[in-house]
C-alpha cells in the first residue's frame, strides 16, 4: 500500500468510528451509555490519531505533488473528524 492513500483510509475508518461512537454514547433508560465509557474513550482516541495522521500525510503529499481536489477534500474532512474526535473525547471524559 502506498502511504499517500492513507487519508482515504483514515476517512472511511473515521466515519465508521464516528457513527459507532455517536450511537454508542446515547444514554439508555437506566442512565448508562449503550457502549461502555472506557470503550467509547478508546475508540475516540484511536480515531483521533488515525485521522490526525491522515491530515499529516495528506498535507505533506499535497505540498509535494500539488492540488488534487478529491485528495484535499478527504484531507479536510479528516481534519474535521480529528477535531470532533478530540472534542468528543473531552466531552465523554467524566470530570
Amino acid at each position: 500500500m502506498k502511504k499517500y492513500h492513507y487519508p482515504y483510509i483514515a476517512l472511511v475508518v473515521g466515519v465508521m468510528l464516528m457513527l459507532m461512537v455517536m450511537k454508542g454514547s446515547q444514554v439508555g433508560e437506566d442512565g448508562i451509555t449503550l457502549i461502555p465509557l472506557l470503550t467509547l474513550l478508546a475508540m475516540s482516541e484511536v480515531a483521533f490519531f488515525a485521522t490526525a495522521v491522515g491530515v499529516f500525510v495528506g498535507i505533506k503529499h499535497t505540498r509535494a505533488t500539488g492540488m488534487n481536489i478529491p485528495y484535499v477534500v478527504a484531507t479536510a474532512i479528516c481534519a474535521l473528524l480529528a477535531a470532533r474526535f478530540m472534542w468528543l473525547g473531552l466531552e465523554l471524559w467524566p470530570l
